[in-house]
């Protein structure tokens, strides 16, 4: 068992299932609830990576 917890907001009752903030709700509980299940060390490392990408964007806009 994990020694940390995942927030999962309460959503509100009246809400369609077609409803957008309720199909981005779920999918984030589903992502949420499987980073939880992993390893800290992937999620560390998929973040990480993640960042080290992202970086390579900095500034590209305003080279011209």
């Amino acid at each position: 068992m994990s020694d940390y917890a995942v927030f999962v907001s309460e959503e509100p009752k009246k809400r369609s299932s077609k409803d957008p903030w309720r199909v981005n709700e779920e999918s984030r509980r589903r992502q949420l609830l499987e980073d939880a299940r992993r390893p800290l060390a992937v999620n560390l490392a998929e973040g990480l990576a993640l960042s080290e990408f992202l970086s390579t964007f900095t500034g590209s806009a305003r080279k011209s």
